[in-house]
């Protein structure tokens, strides 16, 4: 007997039991908890090579979506065991050797939806796939982006007509309706998703995103500031940064603005973008001697970063006369006299600035001078002097049809 049962399962006319499902499920979302996305995959595939049984089919579809990596030119999806305190930012997924997996979540899950049409669940989870696929098409292609989102609209809505969204199905339509610009359906799946309990940061996020894009900023900035208490990694927390700082700048509150950006900035002390925005909203708020401590600071830390100076340049944009920041910078000049990098940085400032007043001249000697002085830095600050080098021609001319060609997409 014990043969023949062998031989069946071989042949695939037996099934695992409810029993051996759970306790398969079970084993998986131990691993998941650990952040170990590979080996949960694995196990699951192993358990289920042939796709047969939804709810691990189901659960391998999620693992894809939720600890994933697409490269889209490969069309292949990456998977890793994260280590302890590890996140998505601090692995270098090009240089992991065996991590990609040729698995097509759309094929797999619209067999399964086929096979059993009442699995409303699979449908949920096509729709987050939709939406987890668009993040990556937004770099590529604008037309893909769009129809993915329209995609997860559909599924999660026909999921949604025969049984209640789960707060991760909730939150892909309310990102799917945010892109479709149907904002207050968004807010209102993102706040049906936090009632669920689904108190992820991402989702307080989008909420404030959502409130932001309608002007309801006190709400937004409250939403922003839980996204970023609980975003675990910097690139998050920077970002939740700076969604609340435009909130309060739209609002024209430039005391409490300067106030959350000099806090935020506590934790991110490496962030060039929220310095640029606290310096903006010195200048706006008529703070001239803080918002120049605020750009000597800065430019002393980092002269040589092309971002950090066009965004301090960006910051002081706004001031009530670009040629009123000259003397300010010629000032800084003989202070720093004897350190190329901050007179490289410096200079470079000052030819933006002057370009930007159309005075091509005293802009163009300025960069020179920029130049000069970062050439006695040493070592060799390669990646600031790479900006001075001439711009090939056909390269230009390719980023050109390349920028025009995603324009007329939107």
């Amino acid at each position: 007997m014990k043969k023949l049962i062998i031989l069946l399962l071989a042949a695939g006319l037996l099934s695992l039991s409810c029993v051996d499902t759970q306790k398969i499920l079970t084993q998986a979302d131990s691993l998941l908890a650990q952040k170990k996305y590979k080996s949960a995959y694995d196990f699951l595939d192993k358990a289920d090579p042939e796709n047969k049984y939804p709810d691990l089919v189901l659960l391998k579809m999620k693992i894809m979506i939720e600890g994933g990596q697409y490269t889209h030119e490969t069309k292949t999806i990456s998977l890793v065991d994260y280590l302890p305190g590890q996140n998505a930012y601090d692995i270098q997924w090009d240089k992991i050797k065996d991590a990609s997996y040729a698995v097509h979540p759309e094929a797999i899950l619209s067999q399964l939806i086929q096979k059993h049409p009442e699995n409303w669940e699979g449908y949920q989870v096509l729709g987050e796939y939709y939406v987890w696929l668009a993040r990556y098409d937004y770099v590529y292609d604008n037309n893909a982006m769009q129809a993915h989102f329209k995609l997860a609209v559909d599924k999660l809505t026909a999921a949604q007509s025969h049984q209640p969204l789960d707060g991760d199905g909730l939150y892909a339509l309310g990102m799917a309706y945010s892109m479709t610009q149907e904002i207050l359906k968004s807010i209102d799946c993102f706040n049906q998703a936090l009632a669920l309990g689904n108190k992820k940061p991402e989702v307080y996020f989008s909420l404030a995103g959502s409130q932001s894009a309608i002007g309801d900023y006190v709400r937004a900035i409250e939403n922003g500031q839980k996204a970023f208490a609980l975003y675990p990694d910097n690139h998050d927390k920077e970002a939740a940064a700076l969604n609340i700082a435009t909130c309060y700048e739209s609002m024209k509150d430039y005391d409490n603005a300067e106030k959350f950006l000099n806090s935020a900035r506590q934790t991110l002390p490496q962030s060039d973008d929220l310095s640029s925005w606290l310096l903006y909203a010195y200048v706006q708020d008529g703070k001239v001697k803080e918002a120049e401590a605020l750009f000597e600071d800065e430019i002393v830390k980092n002269p040589l970063s092309l971002g950090n100076l066009q965004n301090l340049m960006s910051g002081f944009g706004e001031y009530p006369n670009r040629n009123d920041l000259l003397p300010f910078l010629k000032h800084l000049r003989k202070k720093y006299a004897k350190k190329n990098d901050v007179l490289a940085g410096l200079y470079f400032c000052e030819g933006f600035c002057d370009l930007m007043n159309k005075k091509l001249k005293a802009g163009n000697a300025a960069l020179k001078k920029s130049k000069s002085c970062a050439e006695k830095v040493n070592p060799l600050p390669k990646e600031f002097l790479d900006y001075f080098k001439p711009v090939d021609p056909k390269l230009f001319e390719k980023e050109q049809a390349l920028i025009k060609q995603y324009f007329q997409g939107k």
